[in-house]
């Protein structure tokens, strides 16, 4: 019977463990989806910049050509 009572805290020890890493991974996966939102609006911010920047150039080409 001591046996028994060694594996069950053996598997209660086990389990508390992997839940503390499941909480790990899950902050973690958290953390990476926050950080990909800021990503796609920066990307889409710097996208925007762009077309400005290139309508601005092409203006300045036009006027340089003239």
């Amino acid at each position: 019977m001591a046996s028994h009572g060694k594996r069950t805290v053996k598997a209660s020890v086990l389990l508390g463990r992997l839940q503390q890493d499941i909480r790990s991974l899950n902050s973690s996966l958290l953390v990476i989806a926050q950080k990909m939102k800021y990503f796609v609006r920066n990307e889409k911010i710097l996208g925007r910049n762009l077309i400005v920047l290139n309508k601005k150039l092409k203006g300045l080409e036009e006027k340089i050509a003239t």
